[in-house]
């Protein structure tokens, strides 16, 4: 977590414990509709332009081009913490693919270890990542995915724990995984597609 968002968070924690305020925040998550009207709001604000609408379009038709039926987008998409930081940077044409995938129902999953890494709280410059989260199955590492990802680390020789459990989502489901960092999936699954945001 990057040094600034832990300070904001002891900040707004004030007198309280951290896992008082942690807990309180839990509580107090806003509920789908509200999500809903608030997304809206967002995506209006960030009013992405035409370029911005083609190049999801573009994006979104490259990531289904490996499908038996070439979809407008994939059947579903893996995410990694470089898709919620260009969300929270308001970058257009991420805000507006993700604004299909919701409309369209596309499948959205990750790992619960990129949640521990992209989650600060929910404030509002983290509205984008709460809607999407809202949306997305979040897969926790269990037993079996643990010894799964030891054996993907070991013939790799990555650490990159997250990496490699976002390899396994989306190797085993057939959909692409979208990262800013396509070089930590090197040799991670033979099956393997990356979107690079």
């Amino acid at each position: 977590m990057p040094t600034e968002v832990a300070m904001r968070i002891k900040e707004a924690a004030g007198d309280r414990s951290l896992l008082e305020y942690v807990t309180r925040l839990l509580e107090h998550e806003p509920d789908h509709a509200d999500l809903g009207s608030r997304w809206e709001r967002l995506r209006r604000e960030v009013n992405a332009t035409a370029a911005d609408r083609e190049r999801a379009a573009h994006f979104m038709a490259d990531l289904s081009a490996d499908e038996p039926e070439r979809r407008a987008s994939p059947p579903g998409v893996v995410l990694d913490a470089g898709l919620f930081a260009a969300l929270e940077r308001r970058a257009g044409w991420v805000t507006e693919m993700v604004d299909r995938w919701l409309r369209d129902g596309t499948g959205l999953a990750t790992s619960a270890n990129v949640i521990a890494q992209v989650w600060h709280g929910g404030t509002d410059e983290q509205l984008p990542t709460s809607v999407v989260l809202h949306h997305t199955e979040v897969l926790p590492l269990d037993l079996p995915t643990a010894k799964a990802l030891s054996l993907i680390l070991g013939v790799t020789g990555s650490v990159d724990l997250a990496g490699a459990h976002l390899a396994l989502i989306a190797g085993t489901r057939g959909w692409p995984v979208l990262t800013s960092d396509a070089d930590r999936f090197e040799g991670m699954h033979p099956a393997l597609r990356i979107g690079v945001i």
